[in-house]
């Protein structure tokens, strides 16, 4: 198998996924959602899934393992609260899923790959628990403490940074700080550091 590795670690990217939808409830504990446009009570009833895959090197993906969400702990009627309306959901999914994987491939050397939904201190503690090494999208806003560190430390000029690559004719700029400390849990009684790369691209229309 010619795959991607990343200082000896297979590259996992994680993603949800939907299977299908079905205007009946095939399976007591599947998703469901009100149908958009029908009365209250219509319902649509939805497989979901977050799928873990192995990314090639040519970019092509194999599926290895998947976990689907179901509601089989939450109780939709008139009476549940907003909290639970929620169901499953992926953060959820991604600790069974991420517990699954470890179990099934205990000395497997992972970094993992996650979009910006991911981007919170448990999940990372998670990874860090595992000895996976995590690349995470950070959206703006998301650890907004981080942002402030980056934004403080670029103003004393102070971040490492990486000019002139062009692809696709797109210049690209990379710039990254190291060991910023994120603190989160009660309190913020609990701290990871982590690494923070940009890229900004330029181009002409």
């Amino acid at each position: 198998m010619n795959s991607t590795k990343v200082f000896g670690q297979y590259v996992i990217a994680f993603d949800g996924i939907g299977k299908f939808t079905r205007e009946w409830e095939w399976y007591e504990n599947c998703l469901k959602k009100h149908k958009h446009g029908q009365p209250e009570g219509v319902n649509q009833y939805y497989a979901y899934a977050l799928e873990s895959s192995i990314v090639l090197a040519n970019g092509l993906t194999i599926p290895l393992m998947t976990e689907f969400l179901d509601r089989s702990e939450y109780d939709i009627d008139d009476n549940t609260t907003d909290e639970k309306r929620k169901q499953d959901s992926e953060l959820k999914a991604f600790k069974r899923l991420a517990k699954g994987l470890k179990e099934a491939f205990p000395r497997l050397k992972i970094a993992v790959t996650l979009d910006g939904l991911y981007a919170n201190g448990p999940l990372m503690e998670i990874c860090k628990d595992y000895e996976w090494d995590f690349m995470i999208i950070l959206k703006d806003g998301s650890l907004k403490s981080v942002w402030e560190n980056i934004e403080g430390i670029k103003r004393k000029n102070a971040e490492e940074i990486y000019e002139d690559k062009v692809i696709n004719r797109k210049q690209q700029n990379f710039w990254w700080i190291n060991g910023i400390e994120y603190t989160y849990g009660n309190n913020n009684n609990k701290s990871i550091k982590i690494n923070v790369v940009i890229c900004e691209e330029t181009w002409q229309r």
